[in-house]
């Protein structure tokens, strides 16, 4: 991580911001009371966590499926230390001499921030599953009436052309907006379709008739599993 000069350059500047911190509180405060010292600590406190989220935004900045979580933490973040330093430099110019009060307020900001990132990555967690899942459900239909379209396409199988044709018109315009547990023995009866008409045996037509008719039932369950599993998730 610090091996990246992007990385230390954040760091230089988060170091930077944290001396010059160090010496306008030496410079202005004289009498240092117990609670300008915490305030001040809080303070340090927020920058340095400031900096470690930027470095976070550079470590996972190229990672997709990352994005989402990082913009969502650095905003609360940024958000809970800009207010955490205003608390503390209201309890620093000596406003409220109180250090109980300033610790509950900032521990109060700091429980809120936390449960706000962690209903946050929650959140982004079930939305990149459910893209995930929609994708590979979409991926895998593709797939089955790609193949169809490849035997389509030969000559050979000239007389099952209208009932492959269907068969590839059923799966481009279904619902593949969900994966189903009959995508993958579609798939499976495609390979065996296959196997069946490079298969030059007597009764390759009744083979073929018998698989044909077998996906076409799949692709009828599949529309009825695709609709249960959509009014699940409803």
């Amino acid at each position: 991580m610090f091996s990246n000069w992007k990385n230390k350059i954040i760091i230089m500047v988060g170091g930077l911001i944290v001396t010059l911190t160090c010496l306008l509180f030496f410079a202005i405060t004289r009498d240092r009371t117990p609670v300008q010292w915490v305030s001040f600590i809080f303070i340090l406190y927020a920058e340095c966590l400031v900096t470690g989220i930027l470095i976070l935004i550079r470590e996972f900045s190229n990672k997709t499926d990352k994005i989402m979580s990082v913009v969502g933490i650095t905003a609360v973040t940024a958000v809970y230390a800009v207010v955490s330093m205003i608390v503390s430099f209201v309890f620093l110019t000596g406003s409220i001499d109180s250090i109980s009060s300033l610790v509950i307020v900032q521990l109060i900001l700091a429980i809120l921030a936390a449960i706000i990132v962690v209903v946050f990555i929650a959140f982004t967690k079930l939305a990149s599953d459910k893209d995930k899942s929609i994708l590979h459900a979409s991926a895998s239909v593709k797939q089955n009436y790609d193949d169809i379209a490849i035997l389509i396409s030969n000559e050979k199988y000239v007389n099952y052309k209208d009932r492959l044709n269907r068969i590839y018109e059923s799966l481009k315009y279904c619902n593949n907006a969900v994966y189903v547990p009959s995508d993958d023995k579609i798939a499976l009866k495609i390979v065996e379709l296959e196997n069946v008409f490079s298969d030059n045996s007597d009764n390759q037509k009744d083979k073929a008739d018998e698989v044909i008719n077998e996906i076409t039932v799949l692709i009828k369950k599949r529309e009825l599993e695709a609709q249960n599993a959509n009014r699940g998730g409803t």
